[in-house]
């Protein structure tokens, strides 16, 4: 008895879990989860309040707001 059934089996599982995936991020609105765009919203909020932002040194990543 071949193992190839069990190869076969497999890829079917794998076939059929990303053609779900695929029908999920379709649903998304700007290419990323909901959970993603609610942080990403919380964020923005933050970022409206930074009136500046220099890089100081590339080096050490120092910054200042």
């Amino acid at each position: 008895m071949s193992p190839s059934w069990l190869v076969l089996g497999h890829l079917q599982k794998v076939g059929l879990k990303w053609d779900k995936r695929k029908g999920e991020l379709q649903k998304w609105n700007n290419s990323v989860g909901n959970g993603i765009e609610r942080k990403l919203k919380k964020e923005l909020i933050y970022a409206k309040s930074v009136i500046d932002v220099q890089l100081y040194s590339r080096v050490s990543g120092e910054y200042s707001v």
